[in-house]
C-alpha cells in the first residue's frame, strides 16, 4: 500500500510534528505571527442595559439605561458614531427608543399587569459609552406582595444580550439578569 503526500499535506504534517514536538519559542511566533496579520479581527461587543425599580410607600418607579448603540439600527436611525445629535435628533431618538423598549418589559404586583408610563428620557454617558435613560412610573399596581419582572429586549436582534436589574425597596436590594436563555 502506498501512501501519497500533496506538497500541502507534507506542509501540515511538518507543522503538526513540531507542534507536537513542544518547541514553545515557534509557537509563540506562530501565535504572534497570527495576531500580527489578522485583518481587523475584533470581538463583539456584547449589548447591555441597566433596569433600576425603585419601591417607595407602594409606589414603583424606574429608571432604565439602554445602550444608543444597540437601539440606533432597530429603531430605524443611522448616526455617525462622530456625530453631535442636535435637539430635535435627540428628542426624535429618545422617543422611538421609548416607544421600541417600554412594549418589551412588564412589570406585576402578584401576578396583575401594571402600566408603565414613561416619565422622563434623557441621554447619559456611561463608561461603556452612551445610553438612552428612560424614566417611568409603575401605575395600577396596587398592593402587592411580589413583583415579577418581564423582560425582552433584543432578545430577537442579539441573543448576546444581557439586561442586569436591580430591585430597590428600602435597605433591601434584589438582583437579576436578563438573557435569552431564561
Amino acid at each position: 500500500m502506498t501512501s501519497h503526500r500533496t506538497p500541502n499535506a507534507e506542509r501540515r504534517a511538518v507543522g503538526a510534528a513540531l507542534f507536537q514536538r513542544g518547541h514553545f519559542f515557534l509557537r509563540l511566533l506562530v501565535a504572534f505571527a497570527c495576531l500580527l496579520f489578522t485583518p481587523h479581527a475584533r470581538a463583539h461587543r456584547t449589548s447591555d442595559s441597566y433596569l433600576t425599580l425603585t419601591v417607595e410607600h407602594g409606589a414603583v418607579t424606574g429608571k432604565w439605561d439602554i445602550g444608543l448603540r444597540d437601539l440606533v439600527p432597530v429603531v430605524g436611525m443611522k448616526l455617525d458614531p462622530n456625530a453631535v445629535l442636535n435637539e430635535a435628533e435627540m428628542r426624535t431618538c429618545l422617543e422611538r427608543a421609548a416607544g421600541y423598549a417600554m412594549p418589551r418589559l412588564r412589570v406585576l404586583g402578584d401576578g396583575r399587569g401594571a402600566t408603565l408610563r414613561v416619565t422622563d428620557t434623557q441621554i447619559e454617558h456611561h463608561t461603556d459609552g452612551v445610553f438612552a435613560v428612560l424614566k417611568f412610573a409603575v401605575e395600577e399596581i396596587g398592593n402587592f406582595k411580589q413583583i415579577e419582572v418581564q423582560y425582552h429586549l433584543f432578545f430577537d436582534e442579539d441573543p448576546l444580550h444581557c439586561g442586569f436589574m436591580l430591585i430597590e425597596e428600602g435597605e433591601k436590594t434584589h438582583t437579576a439578569i436578563f438573557n435569552a436563555g431564561n
